[in-house]
C-alpha cells in the first residue's frame, strides 16, 4: 500500500463526561450501585480521579435517562423501578423501537442498517462465549440504539434513551441467577429481527422486534421471582431457550 492511499480509520473522540457516564450507567444497571443509594459528586469523582463537573454532567443525563433521580435536601439517589413502572417501560419501547424501524424500512434504507447490527451482534455472541455478560449487554444495548439512532428521529432517541436504562435494571439479576441464558436468548432474537429486516418483509420486522423486547420484561420477571418458570411468561417460550 503506497503512502497516497493509506488512509486510517477515524477513532471516536469521547469527552471526560461521557467516560464517567458509561461507568456509572453500568455500576447502575448491574446492580454495583442499588437503588436507593445516594450519589455523592466528590466521592465518585475522587474515587474516577477525576473534576466533579465530568460526573455532575454524568449524573444528570443519568437522570435524563430514568436511572437517578434527586430529591431536594438528600441529593441524587439511585432510580427504584417498580414491576408495573418496569412492565411499561417495556412496552412503550417495543413500540418505539417498532416505529422506528418501520420508519427506516419505509424509506427503502434498511441494507446498511443489516450490516451494522450483523456486527454488533456478533460482538454480543463473542462476549458471552467470553461469559463477559456486562460487555454483551452493552453491544444488546448498541444494537437497539443502532434502530433508533438510523430512523433519523432525534426526539425519539430522547424518548428512547429516557426508557432503556430502567428497562435494563435487572440485567444483572437475570445473569446472576440464569447465567447466559438471557443474553443469549437476546442474541438469538437479534438475529431473528436482522433476517426479518433482510428479508424486506417490514411487518414481520416490526412484529419481531417487538416480541423481542417483551421476551427482556419475562427474563425481569423471572429475576424478580428468582426461577425458571416459563409459565409466568407471556413471550418466551421452551423454544427460545434452545
Amino acid at each position: 500500500m503506497t503512502q497516497e492511499t493509506m488512509q486510517f480509520a477515524q477513532v471516536p473522540i469521547r469527552t471526560l463526561h461521557e467516560h464517567v457516564l458509561e461507568a456509572v450507567r453500568k455500576a447502575i444497571i448491574f446492580g454495583q450501585l442499588p437503588a436507593g443509594h445516594r450519589l455523592m459528586e466528590e466521592d465518585i469523582a475522587a474515587q474516577m480521579g477525576v473534576s466533579r463537573a465530568p460526573v455532575r454532567e454524568a449524573l444528570r443525563l443519568l437522570e435524563q435517562e430514568g436511572l437517578v433521580v434527586s430529591y431536594p435536601h438528600r441529593g441524587k439517589v439511585v432510580a427504584t423501578i417498580g414491576d408495573e413502572e418496569l412492565s411499561l417501560l417495556f412496552m412503550v419501547r417495543a413500540e418505539l423501537e417498532g416505529f422506528a424501524l418501520q420508519s427506516i424500512m419505509q424509506r427503502g434504507s434498511a441494507a446498511e442498517l443489516v450490516e451494522e447490527l450483523q456486527q454488533a451482534n456478533g460482538r454480543m455472541l463473542r462476549y458471552i462465549e467470553k461469559q463477559d455478560f456486562v460487555e454483551a449487554y452493552q453491544e444488546d444495548r448498541v444494537f437497539h440504539s443502532l434502530i433508533i439512532s438510523r430512523s433519523g428521529y432525534r426526539a425519539l432517541q430522547r424518548v428512547w434513551s429516557s426508557l432503556d436504562g430502567p428497562s435494563r435494571t435487572r440485567s444483572f439479576a437475570v445473569t446472576n441467577l440464569f447465567g447466559d441464558k438471557g443474553p443469549r436468548t437476546a442474541q438469538k432474537g437479534h438475529q431473528r429481527i436482522i433476517d426479518a429486516i433482510a428479508s424486506g418483509d417490514c411487518e414481520l420486522s416490526v412484529a419481531t422486534i417487538r416480541r423481542c423486547i417483551m421476551e427482556n420484561l419475562d427474563w425481569a420477571t423471572l429475576a424478580r421471582l428468582g426461577v425458571l418458570d416459563l409459565s409466568v411468561c407471556r413471550f418466551l417460550t421452551p423454544q427460545a431457550l434452545e
